[in-house]
């Protein structure tokens, strides 16, 4: 983010927590002010007390879902406007009239389904498994945020990923491997690739190919190849 703007607060409703903190590294290392919940009705509870500017609803929660969460918001922003226009709470921003985008995460890819996300209460959707550049895209439409870009190799410069399995660690200490998998669970990018330096030079392909892995927020797949179970299998 450019510096000349406000301190942007986003929220991430997301119950699987690799993806919620994988997204929520991801929006913070570009210097939002960033809070995660796991349900539905955590989101509710959290955008009455802290205001966010946006939010990130994934569809499908356990308590309550995301549809039912937005409908929640909605109903809830109504009665604050209610308020707010009765000269009762002349306090509250007026811009909140409007309402707090809400962009939906949904696996759906049915049509009658984006409708109802829409109808629900939801102003946008995007679908998983999401890209990076349409998460940003999104967030600049709705908050006319402005960002500092820089070059970085694409991936047809890089070389083609080998697809690792487990027998490609064979040899890797496994407390390196415990360490690179919680920071791949955290979705710390910075500190796995800081991990990766430990890994001995004969390891290269290896190193290589988890590097891509990360470039790409692929923190999953290192979490796969990383489990405890497998590597002592």
């Amino acid at each position: 983010l450019t510096a000349d703007q406000p301190s942007y607060r986003i929220l991430i409703a997301e119950d699987k927590a690799d993806s919620r903190f994988m997204l929520k590294q991801i929006l913070e290392e570009a210097g939002f002010q960033v809070r995660g919940v796991e349900n539905g009705q955590e989101a509710v509870t959290l955008h009455e007390s802290w205001n966010p500017h946006l939010i990130w609803m994934d569809m499908r929660m356990p308590v309550m879902d995301g549809l039912q969460a937005t409908q929640c918001i909605r109903e809830h922003e109504r009665k604050v406007h209610s308020k707010a226009f009765n000269g009762k709470d002349s306090a509250r921003p007026s811009a909140q009239s409007k309402g707090v985008p809400i962009i939906a995460l949904t696996a759906s890819v049915f049509e009658e389904d984006k409708d109802k996300v829409l109808a629900g209460g939801c102003d946008d959707f995007v679908q998983k498994p999401f890209q990076v550049d349409e998460i940003f895209n999104k967030i600049g439409q709705y908050l006319e945020v402005r960002y500092i870009y820089k070059d970085i190799p694409t991936l047809a410069e890089k070389p083609v990923t080998t697809t690792l399995t487990t027998a490609d660690l064979t040899g890797i200490p496994v407390d390196l491997l415990q360490q690179i998998h919680n920071a791949a669970r955290g979705a710390m990018a910075r500190e796995l690739l800081d991990l990766f330096k430990r890994i001995p030079p004969e390891f290269k392909h290896l190193v290589d190919a988890m590097t891509d892995l990360v470039s790409r927020y692929q923190f999953s797949t290192i979490m796969a190849l990383t489990e405890k179970e497998q590597v002592d299998g």
